[in-house]
């Protein structure tokens, strides 16, 4: 009796798995993005301004530092962008 293969699902249009991104890369979009929605949304003082942060605070997570949880709300709510959006997905 002849074997029946099964495809992997890479091999079936639409099922791909979505590939692994590394925290360095998720990191590198995120701020992407944030230029980006920054831009959009003013610039960098009208943003910051919106916040009640510093915008000396928002040049510091450009050049590395963490940001809080709450701080990207906040930046994704004044930039009207979701914060999926700012970490990349592009649905």
């Amino acid at each position: 009796m002849p074997r029946r293969l099964t495809p992997s699902p890479s091999a079936i249009p639409g099922t791909a798995r979505p590939a692994k991104i590394s925290p360095e890369d998720l990191h590198a979009a995120f701020l992407a993005r944030l230029r980006i929605a920054i831009k959009a949304a003013g610039g960098t003082r009208r943003v910051a301004r919106q916040i009640g942060m510093s915008e000396a605070q928002i040049y510091r997570y450009f050049a590395g530092s963490p940001v809080r949880s709450d701080r990207i709300i906040a930046l994704a709510a004044v930039c009207d962008v979701s914060i999926s959006w700012l970490f990349g997905d592009v649905s």
